[in-house]
């Protein structure tokens, strides 16, 4: 009898467009969109699941499948921290624009306070597209399927 590896990628504002590149056992298995939902029936036994955008990919999870059992898997963005930052980018982008509305002379530390708020937004996305790259995305147990 075969197992079943229930793949969940819920909703994300960030990658939305992409799907992301399903590798069971090294061999790509299929792709999932973004809010989706995927199936792979596999034979019970150890199976190495990842997931890759680009040259981009997830940590391989070693899976062990049981006869008979479903496994319930999800994948997601490993930029935890990216919101925050744009934020912030965004903040030190329309902050001069504020003084230029209410027409006061902009103070010599607003270029300062730009680099501040902007920098560590690229700086963090440079580093996932780099150094982290194998991080970039999170495959982990599904903990809110209530198939479980």
């Amino acid at each position: 009898m075969a197992a079943k590896l229930i793949l969940t990628r819920n909703g994300a504002v960030f990658n939305r467009r992409q799907r992301f590149k399903v590798l069971i056992d090294g061999a790509e298995a299929g792709q999932i969109k973004n809010d989706d939902t995927r199936e792979f029936t596999l034979e019970p036994g150890d199976h190495s699941v990842q997931c890759k955008l680009y040259w981009m990919t997830s940590q391989v999870e070693t899976v062990n499948l049981k006869d008979g059992a479903n496994t319930y898997l999800t994948v997601s963005n490993g930029l935890k921290f990216i919101v925050p930052l744009y934020f912030l980018m965004l903040v030190g982008v329309l902050f001069p624009f504020y003084f230029h509305l209410v027409k006061a002379p902009v103070p010599e530390y607003v270029s300062t306070l730009k680099v501040v708020l902007i920098l560590p937004a690229i700086l963090y996305y440079i580093l996932y597209l780099t150094i982290f790259r194998k991080r970039y995305l999170v495959i982990g147990e599904d903990k809110s399927n209530p198939f479980k």
